[in-house]
């Protein structure tokens, strides 16, 4: 056999775990200023339906003498759980009206909006984390499906609306709900009229 030929092996399919399934934290669950140091430096975020305090994410924002800014992080799984603790570092990037935060990767030390948590409680980006979304795996040719995840979507999106309207008009969360129940409604129309 030539050392030199490239020979095809048959590798199993990596089949990847999705983002809808895995708990996780953006930024902007920090609140609206988490750079400065006069803004909120530490708090708390409930993961899951919202129905307990478990799972969670406690955080405290430290800002070094070098400049740099890092959250530390401990999530704690139950009540009966040891919190796990993790440094992740703070980038920001200037933009038009100021900065911008991201969280860097702790593994790959990419910037990113949104840190997934593992099995084991430490948290990581999607692309680490081997991580893909649910629109990406079903066919586009099924309008089932598509509708089924829209269905979903918009039941979990109905799920955190806390109050509808406020001094007379709807609350953002209210007014997000209803354009998006309103635009998908308009598509599916267009969609029978073409026949798919």
């Amino acid at each position: 056999m030539n050392p030199f030929e490239i020979t095809e092996e048959i590798l199993p399919r990596v089949v990847k775990g999705l983002v809808e399934n895995h708990d996780f934290i953006g930024v902007s669950d920090l609140g609206r200023r988490p750079l400065k140091r006069k803004g909120k430096t530490n708090g708390c975020v409930y993961l899951g339906d919202g129905e307990g305090f478990w799972p969670r994410i406690s955080w405290q924002l430290v800002h070094k003498m070098d400049g740099e800014t890092v959250i530390q992080f401990q999530y704690q799984k139950s009540a009966a759980c040891v919190p796990v603790s993790q440094e992740v570092k703070l980038a920001t990037v200037c933009v038009t009206f100021g900065t911008r935060g991201y969280f860097q990767c702790p593994t790959c030390g990419s910037r990113r909006c949104a840190l997934y948590i593992g099995q084991a409680g430490y948290l990581a980006c999607r692309i680490c984390r081997s991580l893909t979304y649910e629109s990406t795996r079903s066919s586009h040719s099924k309008p089932i499906l598509r509708q089924l995840r829209r269905a979903m979507r918009l039941n979990a999106k109905s799920g955190r609306i806390k109050r509808i309207s406020y001094a007379g008009k709807y609350t953002r969360r209210a007014a997000s709900y209803l354009q998006m129940s309103d635009k998908w409604l308009q598509t599916d129309k267009k969609m029978a009229l073409i026949g798919r």
